[in-house]
């Protein structure tokens, strides 16, 4: 069993990891995210700041550090390479808000393939000639680009994929996927459930007994999981014992 202080460095080390992910995070929502007051979050931003990691500055933080950015990053575009890998000719597939999921599109190479998507930011984005990108249609949420809302709903709805690929905030046994925003729960849901082959929950290291606010699917619903090769033995395993397929991507 842990003792406190390992279970306290366990904490800033993945609090680290989000930042590092989405500077933009008020301490209100890391206290929301790791369950846990805001005074905790402020001490353990403060001993970030010992370590030379990030700079506190009044009103909110900046991280300085880029080593594990660079894992982040590393892993994440391996998960997305062997994401891509899975999809065949003639696919049409699913694609969330996720910026892991979004960016294996670059990746695919597969030919005559359709992309469905509710990430707005697929419209800046360069991909292969043989793969075609729709986009749902909906509300534009700011920061993430996420087109959300009933348009967004009734296109997604009235589409049978073969696969899906959906990145998370979140991944637990306990709760299964998780967002920190309530109007792509339902989104997350209909994509996962209009995969007629097989979806797939794209997850780097860092949101591994990560929780965020909603839960989009439970573990028993979860098909797939592509990690990377950082990620928790202890947790993968545990998915493996609930008869969830874990891929480590290397």
């Amino acid at each position: 069993m842990k003792n406190k202080m390992q279970l306290v460095i366990e904490r800033r080390n993945k609090l680290f990891h989000t930042i590092s992910n989405d500077p933009e995070l008020t301490i209100t929502e890391l206290a929301e995210h790791f369950r846990t007051s805001e005074i905790t979050i402020r001490r353990d931003l403060q001993a970030l700041q010992k370590e030379n990691k990030i700079e506190l500055f009044f009103g909110g933080y900046k991280v300085i550090q880029s080593e594990s950015i660079d894992l982040i990053t590393c892993c994440r575009t391996a998960i997305a390479r062997y994401a891509a890998s899975l999809v065949e000719d003639n696919d049409i597939i699913f694609i969330n808000t996720s910026s892991t999921a979004i960016s294996m599109i670059s990746y695919i190479s597969a030919k005559n393939v359709t992309v469905i998507t509710n990430n707005g930011k697929a419209i800046n984005m360069e991909f292969p000639h043989s793969v075609s990108v729709y986009l749902t249609g909906g509300e534009i949420r700011n920061p993430k680009s996420a087109l959300v809302g009933d348009m967004a709903m009734r296109t997604i709805r009235e589409i049978r994929v073969h696969k899906s690929f959906l990145g998370c905030t979140g991944l637990s046994i306990q709760e299964g996927m998780t967002t920190k925003n309530a109007n792509e729960v339902n989104i997350n849901s209909l994509m996962l459930e209009n995969a007629t082959i097989s979806s797939y929950i794209l997850a780097d290291f860092t949101k591994f007994n990560a929780i965020g606010n909603f839960t989009s699917c439970p573990t028993p619903a979860i098909r797939n999981i592509i990690t990377d090769s950082c990620a928790d033995e202890s947790t993968v395993q545990q998915f493996r014992e609930a008869g969830i397929n874990i891929i480590r991507a290397k």
